[in-house]
């Protein structure tokens, strides 16, 4: 496997760091035990790369996992899970292109991510960053009793549980809490399948789009190269 590392380029969480990763560029398909490591040990993947923050001057991208044996929903979240799954059936499919999830996924980015709707090219994201892996990985896609896709999730498949890519949802009413059921889904599928954790990427406190992460407890942060249980981030 090929290890290379970026450029110092501006960091598109926080706009005064800086930020450079080291990208793990297998020549082929990694094993499931090969992928699961590298998650494991604080990478998250991109399309076809994955990759870890390695920046010089800044250490605030903290990976966080969800135990998923030990995890307690609160209300909010309970409620949320018994209204969704009475109302919305969840279909694993390979990564394979449907115009229905791809015209969900660009509304998604024109409503919550604005500012860079506009200078990326949606379809190109969607094929060569969503649809593309390294491991196994696949789409979850979430239909109503109408049989209108609603809720679309990536991930990926470890051996001691699974790695949520990227989630993305109807907008046009947020009261749903799609995402929040996406996690909470997620779980579940952990523990049917017994597996014991839900890795949710990375977290970084100052970035407040992130801090949702936080509301699934108890959960682990990846630090100095172990993994803790934190009581509140």
């Amino acid at each position: 496997m090929r290890i290379t590392k970026t450029k110092p380029y501006r960091c598109s969480y926080l706009k005064n760091e800086i930020a450079k990763v080291e990208i793990a560029q297998p020549p082929k398909a990694l094993s499931q035990e090969k992928f699961s490591y590298l998650i494991a040990s604080g990478y998250r993947r991109s399309g076809s790369y994955t990759y870890r923050p390695i920046c010089e001057n800044c250490s605030k991208c903290l990976p966080i996992r969800i135990p998923t044996r030990t995890f307690l929903p609160n209300k909010t979240q309970r409620k949320i899970y018994k209204n969704l799954k009475s109302t919305l059936t969840a279909e694993i499919t390979p990564l394979e292109y449907s115009e229905a999830a791809f015209l969900l996924f660009e509304n998604y980015q024109r409503v919550r991510h604005p500012e860079t709707f506009k200078t990326l090219n949606s379809r190109d994201v969607f094929e060569n960053l969503l649809l593309r892996s390294c491991t196994n990985s696949k789409l979850i896609k979430y239909y109503d009793t109408a049989n209108r896709l609603r809720l679309v999730s990536v991930i990926d498949l470890l051996t001691d549980g699974i790695s949520s890519v990227y989630t993305f949802y109807d907008t046009k009413n947020l009261k749903h809490s799609f995402g929040t059921y996406a996690i909470l889904w997620q779980i579940e599928e952990c523990k049917r399948q017994s597996k014991d954790y839900l890795y949710l990427g990375y977290l970084i406190k100052e970035y407040d789009r992130m801090k949702y992460k936080t509301n699934f407890k108890p959960y682990e942060i990846f630090l100095v190269d172990d993994w803790k249980k934190i009581e509140e981030y």
